[in-house]
C-alpha cells in the first residue's frame, strides 16, 4: 500500500450517485469528500457488476475521487477490499486520474478486474448510462485492444 495514497476512483456501486441500490455504498462513502473523474485508458464492463479493465488505449472511465482523512483511510482501504471481494474478484491497483474540474491529476486506488466477461460493454464509461443504448453486446469481446 502506498501510505501517501488516501484516495479511491470509483466508478460503479461506490459511485456517491449510483442509482443501483446498493446497500453498501452509504456506509463507504461516510466521512469522504468526493469529486467527478474521468480514468483514461480503461474500459468499462458489465459483467454482474460494474468492472473496469484497464490498459485499455483510447477508452475512459467516469467515476469520482472519493478522498479520505488519513486516519480514516486504513480501516476504508479494508472495508473497500472487503465490498470488492480483494483480490479474489477484483484487484487493486494505484493510477493516475484526472479530475473533471479541471485540476491537476491525482493518484487514486481503483478496484478493477481483467479477467471479467467482456460481452457487455458500456460503451460511454458512464456507470450510469448501463441502461441506455451504449450498454450494448460488444461482438467483438475477444478482440478487446486492452492488455
Amino acid at each position: 500500500m502506498n501510505s501517501d495514497i488516501t484516495s479511491f476512483f470509483v466508478y460503479g456501486t461506490l459511485r456517491p450517485d449510483d442509482d443501483s441500490g446498493a446497500t453498501w455504498k452509504k456506509d463507504f462513502l461516510d466521512g469522504s469528500t468526493y469529486h467527478k473523474a474521468v480514468l483514461r485508458d480503461a474500459k468499462l464492463f458489465f459483467d454482474e457488476y460494474p468492472c473496469a479493465v484497464l490498459n485499455c488505449r483510447g477508452s475512459s472511465v467516469i467515476g469520482y475521487v472519493v478522498t479520505f482523512p488519513a486516519q480514516d483511510f486504513p480501516a476504508k482501504l479494508r472495508e473497500g477490499d472487503r465490498i470488492e471481494a480483494c483480490p479474489s474478484e477484483y484487484q487493486r491497483d494505484a493510477v493516475e486520474v484526472e479530475l473533471m474540474d479541471g485540476d491537476r491529476p491525482c493518484r487514486a486506488y481503483v478496484y478493477h478486474r481483467k479477467s471479467c466477461k467482456r460481452d457487455q460493454a458500456i460503451e460511454s464509461g458512464d456507470w450510469l448510462n448501463r441502461g441506455k443504448v451504449q450498454l450494448k453486446p460488444n461482438l467483438y469481446a475477444e478482440e478487446t485492444p486492452c492488455l
